[in-house]
């Protein structure tokens, strides 16, 4: 009784902390104004477009997963024009990483200091490396990664429960229908079971893990094939998130020649590179090292090197690809947990307080969120209240957020796109988004149009808007803004009368 206690002490400061932690890492913090993220625009007009009966795919274009839109689309209800409410997700999301990585760490260490070290994985996971705006699907996937090694600490395969089974495989539903590459891992954890059970030929038991697969999976696939299919959009969502997302988007070569290149340029990309290398490295080191149940660390192994062939393999390499890796640095905390179950501490609530508030500050140093936060606040960076104000005045609010992915403007204006191709997408291949927003331009289907391009050369795609837009529209308000390093000319347009 007195354990569980304790326990639920920590939890509890696991969710408060959690909490506190997301309000310096997150742009979808509430002490953003806007949020800084294009992607995660992207995702909220989409999301809170369903409570206006726009189905994503089938009246609203953008190629992620279904579950991604839906879990926006609860966000929305939280807070219509902010991102509240995917703050309160991602502080969740938090909570659950800190939660079970005490579990993992108590799998091994009892002490008390050793179990302190859990709060190091803010600073150190939470990196801008891997975590520089926040609201990408990998992450919420994270948690479920840090589970996944948990169960594959706790128990051994021979006597691992059936519940686990079909929970690890909910977390496959929900990783394919989020952004179906995400699954890496669970490919790894399944693929190596099931070779376990063939080599000890135990047929009963490899149906029995198909069996529970099919049952997890199904949980979270029938409930969204319905839902598509009774409001006809099944083959839009076919379409859309399978044929042109391997047809058109970024081309992967997955080769043993290519992964294995990645692997070793990867360390000599960067500093922040070389460091993730060496702490990754160390720990995986220690764990081999230090753990004796070979089959279970070979299961964890296993899953790593999935989410590695999936990553490296991958020729277009961009870092929010490496969001999944992240959750495998608790070998690196178990490290620092080894080196701290050594010491002899007296705790009290003021060291434990201490040390909590310096892992928190520390996450000023690793991550850049709190700096950008504060630039928002006091640069020029927050042309979408003042656009969303413009648009506001009028009666007609209607907006296409012209060649660019959604700048935030729907959200801040708490307005919903009125045309399916209502900004561009990372498939710039699939020509009929350009052509579709030329089409809205040239047939002068929105009141206001807004265009972001690069302050250096603008792209080809808003210089064949030029016509149009001089046609049609009035230049109403200028504005710079900067995303990701690189500057940018906003420009808002107004219909001619």
């Amino acid at each position: 009784m007195k354990k569980m206690l304790h326990n639920q002490k920590l939890n509890f400061l696991y969710i408060v902390v959690g909490f506190i932690a997301m309000l310096i890492l997150t742009s979808a913090s509430p002490i953003f104004k806007v949020n800084s993220a294009w992607d995660a625009n992207m995702m909220f007009t989409i999301g809170k477009s369903l409570w206006d009966g726009m189905l994503p795919y089938k009246d609203l274009f953008d190629q992620r997963g279904p579950l991604i839109y839906f879990m926006h689309s609860i966000a929305a209800l939280i807070s219509y024009k902010s991102f509240l409410g995917i703050y309160i997700f991602e502080s969740i999301a938090l909570s659950i990483d800190l939660i079970y990585t005490h579990k993992i760490v108590n799998l091994f260490f009892k002490n008390k200091i050793a179990q302190l070290v859990v709060f190091l994985i803010i600073p150190i996971i939470f990196n801008s490396y891997f975590f520089e705006n926040g609201d990408l699907p990998e992450e919420f996937i994270t948690p479920m990664i840090i589970v996944m090694i948990y169960h594959s600490l706790q128990y051994s395969i021979d006597k691992m429960p059936k519940r686990i089974y079909i929970l690890q495989a909910a977390f496959v539903g929900i990783a394919f229908w989020t952004k179906y590459t995400l699954v890496a891992p669970w490919i790894g954890f399944f693929g190596y079971i099931f070779i376990y059970f063939l080599m000890h030929k135990d047929y009963k038991k490899i149906l029995q893990l198909i069996i529970n697969f099919m049952t997890g999976f199904a949980i979270i696939t029938i409930p969204i094939i319905i839902f598509y299919w009774i409001n006809k959009a099944l083959s839009d969502l076919f379409y859309v998130y399978f044929y042109l997302n391997l047809n058109y988007y970024h081309k992967n070569s997955f080769t043993f020649i290519n992964v294995i290149k990645n692997i070793i340029m990867f360390p000599l990309a960067g500093k922040e590179n070389a460091i993730i290398a060496i702490l990754f490295i160390i720990g995986i080191v220690y764990v081999l090292i230090n753990y004796k149940k070979i089959n279970n660390i070979a299961l964890i192994l296993t899953t790593l090197l999935t989410n590695l062939i999936v990553i490296m393999g991958a020729s277009n390499n961009y870092r929010y690809y490496m969001v999944g890796l992240s959750a495998y640095l608790l070998f690196f905390i178990l490290t620092i947990a080894n080196f701290a179950n050594n010491l002899s501490i007296h705790l009290t609530k003021l060291k434990v307080g201490i040390y909590i508030l310096i892992c928190l500050g520390m996450c000023t140093i690793t991550n850049n969120s709190l700096s950008l936060a504060i630039k928002q606040f006091y640069g020029n960076n927050i042309f979408q209240i003042k656009y969303a104000k413009l648009i506001n005045k009028d009666q007609q609010k209607t907006l296409l957020n012209y060649g660019n992915l959604d700048v935030g403007i729907y959200t801040v204006a708490g307005i919903v796109p009125h045309n399916k191709y209502f900004a561009q997408i990372n498939m710039t291949a699939y020509k009929k988004v350009h052509n579709s927003q030329l089409e809205y331009l040239k047939n002068k289907n929105n009141e206001f149009v807004e265009l972001t391009e690069p302050k250096d050369a603008p792209n080809d795609f808003n210089i064949e808007a030029i016509p149009y837009l001089k046609q049609h529209y009035r230049l109403i308000n200028t504005t710079n803004s900067s995303f990701e390093n690189s500057d940018f000319i906003n420009k808002l347009y107004k219909l001619k009368y």
